[in-house]
């Protein structure tokens, strides 16, 4: 019993090596990761680039010009709204004024006497500026009317116009994912290449070397490019095929 553990090492001894075994596998991972991720930087299709293609620039233009053209109609109908707004609140302030001037003259009448020139100008005023508040107002409705007529053809105008640029975005769609597709594949052999060779290596030194003392380091370094290389399958093949 004491000469198998005297051949094993102590167990302080052991537990070192495992932890230290740990350590490197997850750092052999990490570098790995490292290198491979410059590999996936290699650049793939601009999806821009294919839609220019198939989508005429003018198309682009125009729907741009009208969607300005809307936001520029919804200011102006939010500046009359605005306008209304102030003229109810003066309508609102005169017709209180109105109603306590003609008050006042139904007193005195009743009284029999006769509202002074003032009393009498001050109520044509009132009166007047009512009406002419109230005017603007229908005149503000009249060009929101307008506006909101103008606005309803812009809005059919683009719709018509995203249906049609949508149609021609569906085969720029389909085109950059195959593109795509080739990429990921050129990059997933691109990283295969650099890590089967890693993988076989460090399997043929795990079967050959596996009763030497440095057998952990050799485990550690077969684990790390084993794991690493299922990532890689995982990321970029199909789940089926995976």
């Amino acid at each position: 019993m004491e000469q198998n553990e005297k051949q094993r090492g102590p167990r302080t001894h052991r537990f070192l090596i495992f932890g230290f075994s740990f350590l490197l596998t997850l750092l052999l991972i990490w570098l790995l990761r490292f290198i491979l991720s410059d590999m996936g930087r290699l650049p793939g299709p601009n999806y821009e680039d294919i839609e220019r293609k198939y989508v005429e620039q003018g198309l682009m233009v125009q729907l741009e010009t009208l969607r300005k053209a809307q936001q520029s109609i919804a200011t102006q109908i939010n500046a009359q709204r605005e306008i209304q707004s102030i003229l109810q609140n003066s309508m609102d302030n005169s017709k209180q004024t109105m109603e306590q001037l003609l008050e006042m003259h139904r007193l005195k009448l009743e009284r029999n006497i006769r509202p002074t020139e003032v009393e009498q100008t001050s109520l044509a005023e009132s009166e007047a500026l009512f009406l002419n508040n109230q005017k603007k107002f229908q005149e503000a409705n009249e060009q929101i009317a307008q506006l909101s007529e103008q606005q309803r053809s812009l809005q059919q105008q683009s719709e018509e116009l995203s249906t049609q640029i949508e149609d021609k975005r569906n085969p720029a769609r389909d085109e950059y994912q195959h593109l795509s597709n080739k990429h990921s594949l050129k990059v997933a052999s691109l990283k295969l290449a650099f890590l089967i060779p890693m993988l076989l290596v460090a399997a043929w030194f795990v079967i050959k070397k596996r009763g030497r003392a440095y057998a952990p380091f050799i485990y550690s370094t077969f684990i790390a490019t084993f794991w690493t290389t299922g990532v890689v399958m995982h990321e970029y093949f199909p789940r089926e095929f995976f």
